[in-house]
């Protein structure tokens, strides 16, 4: 917190310690989040502080991917439907509407902007990223996504064992 805000107070950097328990990943969201309130870093922003929850965390997350475009809500809504773990780029593009090499360089924007890992697999930075983004899409679509989720890893050869868990939550 002091390096982000060094002129803040020490009620503040306190608030955000105690409300993000210590926890780094939460910490970074917590201040995302005070930054996007317009909170300030002194006595009176520590108030408020403890005020911001999981849901304005989310909907931090949420407003940070939407800024990166249509097709970049469209990949990361994918993932968040393929499941976390090891989602291939092919089969998350397909899903998503969005052409190969689009969402290439969409998956590098994520990782640029914190909401994916690094790496070829395409990960969320944290699992709380990827609730947040699949707790916001709305139920019917979410269970047509599933079904298409099905479709294609079935065609690429998945696991009836993973493809039938796509259409289970789908029902």
């Amino acid at each position: 917190v002091g390096e982000m805000y060094p002129r803040s107070s020490a009620d503040f950097r306190a608030a955000c310690h105690t409300h993000s328990r210590g926890n780094p990943f939460l910490l970074t969201e917590l201040l995302r989040a005070v930054e996007a309130d317009g909170i300030t870093t002194d006595e009176q922003g520590a108030s408020r502080v403890a005020g911001i929850g999981p849901q304005e965390v989310a909907r931090g997350v949420i407003q940070r991917v939407e800024r990166l475009g249509p097709d970049a809500v469209a990949l990361a809504e994918a993932v968040a439907v393929l499941g976390t773990g090891r989602v291939a780029l092919p089969p998350a593009a397909l899903l998503a509407g969005v052409e190969l090499e689009r969402a290439a360089d969409i998956a590098d924007g994520l990782v640029d902007s914190a909401i994916f890992a690094g790496g070829l697999a395409l990960n969320y930075r944290h699992p709380l990223i990827g609730r947040a983004v699949f707790r916001s899409l709305r139920p019917h679509r979410l269970a047509v996504d599933r079904v298409r989720a099905a479709r294609i890893l079935d065609s690429q050869g998945e696991s009836a064992e993973v493809v039938a868990s796509h259409l289970l939550g789908a029902l």
